[in-house]
């Protein structure tokens, strides 16, 4: 990769664990030993979500990497003082967000064991009540405002930030990003023109 010139690797995606914690501590060590950076995986969610400088100023540029289309298992969790986190990936979770049409409503009440008037809990799903059915998916608040922070404080360092997504939603095969990531990209923008 090197000969071709390559200088970095995103490592967040869906198979970084797939030959567990040691397969990814072994691909980083082969990055390492081959003079590759890399970002958007580690040992805990610190170093996950840890930017990499690439060039000097005036034309550094960070690096991030998150991974949208990533198991639980594979996810990495933050280290608490002595409680270490789990390594992994650096995750972007996205929740659904479901609207059912009210005969729907009236048959999933019966399911819910905390039912309400206009929303209801099904297997650990909230759905409201509304004029027709519908599933959105919404990238998660916290994944999301993580994300801002972590772009936020590679931008001061950097002339400029890139953040690597790799993701499968809403498809494979689709020729557009799924709604709730351009929804984070919009909020980057945002971001950045307030800041910036």
């Amino acid at each position: 990769m090197r000969t071709l010139g390559f200088t970095f690797v995103s490592l967040a995606n869906n198979h970084a664990i797939d030959y567990g914690v040691d397969g990814l501590r072994q691909t980083v060590q082969i990055l390492d030993l081959a003079g590759l950076l890399h970002a958007g995986a580690g040992e805990d969610l610190a170093q996950a979500g840890s930017p990499v400088d690439v060039g000097r100023a005036p034309k550094r540029v960070a690096m991030l990497a998150v991974a949208v289309s990533a198991s639980a298992e594979s996810r990495a969790t933050s280290s608490r003082g002595e409680i270490l986190g789990r390594p992994g990936v650096n995750p972007l979770r996205y929740v659904p967000d479901v609207t059912v049409d009210a005969r729907t409503f009236a048959i999933l009440k019966r399911l819910s064991a905390k039912p309400g008037d206009d929303q209801l809990i099904v297997s650990g799903n909230t759905i409201k009540k509304g004029s027709q059915t519908a599933v959105e998916m919404v990238a998660d608040e916290g994944d999301t405002k993580r994300i801002l922070d972590q772009v936020r404080a590679a931008r001061t360092d950097a002339n400029v930030v890139i953040l690597m997504v790799h993701g499968h939603e809403p498809g494979n095969g689709s020729p557009e990003p799924a709604e709730f990531l351009k929804a984070v990209w919009r909020a980057l923008r945002l971001m950045r023109a307030r800041a910036w």
